[in-house]
C-alpha cells in the first residue's frame, strides 16, 4: 500500500500557513479572571468599601510619550470631599498607575482632560496616590447627571456646590473695582468712610473758623475793639 504525501515545498508551506493561522487566532490573555457568579456593586457599596473618593477635574496626562505604555500619571484638580480623609489632596494632584497599568487588570481607569471625575483613590507603595478598583470596578467615575445624583443619594455629595467651571468656596475673591448702583466702590467707601473720620477728628482737635458776612470771626472781633473806645469818646465829647 502506497500512502499519498505531498510534496516537500508543498508540506513546508501548509506548516507555515498553519503556523500563521495559529498566531492570527491566538488572543493572548489579560489574565484577568472574575469569579464564577461575578456581580458588580453599585456605587454606594463602592463609596463604602473605598480609601478615599474625591470629585475633580483632569488637568492634564503625562508618561504616555513612550511606547508601547499604556499606564500614566493624570493631574487632577480637587473639586469636592465624597469619602475618606481626603484633607491632603487639596489643591492640585498627581494620580499614577492610570489606565492599564498590567496584564491582569479587568478594567481601565481611563480619563479624559478637561473632564470631571469621581476618582476611588487609595496609596500604594511609597504614598504614592493610585486608583483603588474596588470589586475590580474601574475607580474611576464619569461625571453625568446620573452619577451626581447617585453620589448625592448615597454619600452626601452637595450637587450645589460642586459644579463644574464655578470657582471653588474656599479660594479667596477678588477685590472688584465695578461701581455699585451708587457710583462709588466697595474700596472706595472704605476710603471715604476713613477720610471722614479722619477729618472729624481733625475738626474737633483743631480751632474752628467762623465767617460773618464773608469776614472771619477774628477780624471782625479786631474792629469792635477799635470801635468802642472810638463811640465813647464820641459820647463824652457830645
Amino acid at each position: 500500500r502506497h500512502r499519498c504525501s505531498l510534496p516537500v515545498p508543498s508540506m513546508q508551506r501548509c506548516f507555515f500557513l498553519s503556523v500563521a493561522v495559529a498566531i492570527l487566532l491566538f488572543q493572548p490573555s489579560r489574565g484577568c479572571s472574575q469569579p464564577q457568579g461575578y456581580e458588580s456593586w453599585n456605587i454606594s457599596d463602592r463609596v463604602q468599601a473605598a480609601d478615599m473618593v474625591v470629585w475633580g477635574r483632569v488637568l492634564a496626562k503625562h508618561g504616555l510619550k513612550i511606547p508601547p505604555a499604556t499606564s500614566y500619571t493624570a493631574e487632577v484638580e480637587f473639586g469636592c470631599h465624597v469619602h475618606g480623609d481626603t484633607s491632603s489632596l487639596v489643591g492640585r494632584f498627581n494620580i499614577s498607575k492610570m489606565g492599564y497599568e498590567n496584564l491582569h487588570q479587568c478594567v481601565s481607569h481611563n480619563v479624559d482632560v478637561g473632564s470631571y471625575y469621581f476618582f476611588f483613590l487609595t496609596y500604594g507603595e511609597e504614598e504614592i496616590l493610585v486608583p483603588q478598583d474596588i470589586n475590580q470596578q474601574s475607580a474611576v467615575v464619569r461625571d453625568t447627571p446620573e452619577n451626581r445624583q447617585e453620589f448625592s443619594i448615597c454619600c452626601g455629595f452637595t450637587l450645589s456646590i460642586c459644579q463644574p467651571d464655578l470657582q471653588p468656596t474656599n479660594q479667596p475673591q477678588p477685590v472688584s473695582s465695578t461701581a455699585n448702583p451708587e457710583g462709588t466702590t466697595v474700596a472706595m467707601t472704605t476710603v471715604n468712610v476713613a477720610m471722614t473720620t479722619q477729618n472729624l477728628t481733625d475738626d474737633m482737635t483743631s480751632t474752628p473758623v467762623l465767617s460773618v458776612g464773608g469776614a472771619s470771626h477774628l477780624g471782625m472781633s479786631a474792629i469792635l475793639v477799635l470801635l468802642v473806645p472810638l463811640l465813647v469818646l464820641i459820647y463824652l465829647t457830645s
